[in-house]
């Protein structure tokens, strides 16, 4: 068992010498070998409704919105997940609020250069982005003091972030991994793993979600941001809000 999106092609050629095998895969999808199961969490969802989030600070009057309508993404490094499902659903679900929201997109190059990270984020700014996302591991840090010192914006995937840049990070997502895994778990020592099917996992599943309880999201939105953005949660979470999940 393993997680990865890069792990099914290598389990796919391992497989060939070693049939008895079976393998298991979450963050990633494939479909059809029969001795592989995955399961994909829906990353496309969980940016798009970061990305509405974002969508509805750029064009509000906090204190650190600009007349712009410009939104980022800093990314450590380009792979199909992120150029195919979240930054396509970042950008989808910041134009649900308005279509004229427009985005900038910048590589660090590696996962730990901060001195990097935050030289594009003062770019960035300087490029009067006011609205941050982040995959960059602890090149993240550098996002974090530039945004504190220069004055912007974040929303978070995954993990819950607020403490990072207190008044700064103001949306964080959450994927609950540890829960999949221990399902998973359950299921294979049960054998009832349904080898060769792959499955994606969202925010209707309960695998992805947000983190409202932190003061950094209460305390820091204004109540009319917070009311939009859970209706929007609320009617995501019902298949009320249609979208296309790209191909990966």
């Amino acid at each position: 068992m393993g997680s990865n999106p890069s792990l099914p092609e290598i389990c796919e050629n391992i497989a060939q010498k070693f049939p008895d095998a079976r393998f298991i895969i979450t963050d990633a999808l494939l479909e059809g070998h029969p001795q592989i199961s995955t399961y994909l969490y829906n990353q496309f969802e969980q940016s798009l409704y970061l990305g509405y989030l974002a969508g509805l600070i750029t064009t509000s009057q906090m204190p650190l919105a600009n007349r712009e309508l410009k939104v980022g993404f800093i990314a450590a490094q380009e792979y199909p997940l992120l150029n195919r499902h979240m930054v396509p659903g970042f950008l989808q679900g910041a134009q649900m609020v308005n279509p004229a929201i427009t985005l900038d997109f910048r590589i660090v190059g590696n996962w730990f250069d901060a001195n990097k990270g935050a030289d594009l984020a003062t770019s960035m700014i300087n490029a009067k982005v006011d609205v941050f996302a982040i995959i960059a591991g602890g090149a993240s840090q550098g996002l974090f003091k530039v945004a504190q010192s220069q004055g912007a914006y974040i929303v978070f995937h995954n993990e819950r972030q607020y403490e990072s840049a207190p008044g700064y990070v103001v949306g964080c997502g959450s994927m609950e991994q540890k829960k999949l895994v221990q399902e998973i778990l359950s299921d294979a020592l049960a054998g009832e793993i349904n080898y060769g099917e792959g499955r994606i996992v969202g925010l209707k599943e309960g695998y992805i979600g947000f983190f409202y309880d932190d003061p950094g999201y209460r305390d820091t939105l204004p109540l009319e941001i917070r009311e939009e953005f859970e209706l929007f949660m609320e009617q995501l979470r019902e298949g009320k809000i249609a979208y296309t999940l790209p191909k990966l």
